[in-house]
């Protein structure tokens, strides 16, 4: 039962990274020279979405052609953030992190007028 829990884990990870992998190459267009690749201007360029299983990915694009991968894990509460060099391909966790206590803030990195006083403006 363990082990099949493992492989089933196994699968819904590797059709994330399958459906990310194929969004970051569905975002680059071919170039005018032999094996050039030449992306989209990044205005016209939006965040892309995959799911699988409690795994949701989505990708952004960054300066160099590179991308940037957000992915989180639903049931864990978590969110790992990695950065794809465009030049290498290089592939770099750039931050984890438990989500749990940030959905405990009724607010933070706020701007007037905050939640609060909204809320103190609606009640009179």
């Amino acid at each position: 039962m363990a082990q099949d829990r493992e492989i089933g884990a196994m699968r819904l990870w590797l059709g994330l990274v399958i459906a990310v992998f194929t969004l970051v190459l569905a975002n680059v267009s071919p170039g005018s020279g032999a094996g050039e690749t030449q992306t989209k201007p990044e205005a016209s360029r939006p965040a892309l979405v995959a799911g699988a299983g409690e795994l949701l990915g989505f990708v952004n694009p960054q300066a160099n052609d590179g991308q940037q991968i957000t992915i989180v894990n639903a049931t864990r509460g978590t969110m790992l953030v990695y950065h794809i060099d465009g030049p290498t391909g290089q592939i770099t966790l750039k931050s984890s992190r438990r989500l749990t206590w940030d959905f405990s803030l009724d607010e933070y990195n706020a701007t007037a007028p905050l939640p609060t006083e909204i809320r103190q403006m609606v009640e009179r």
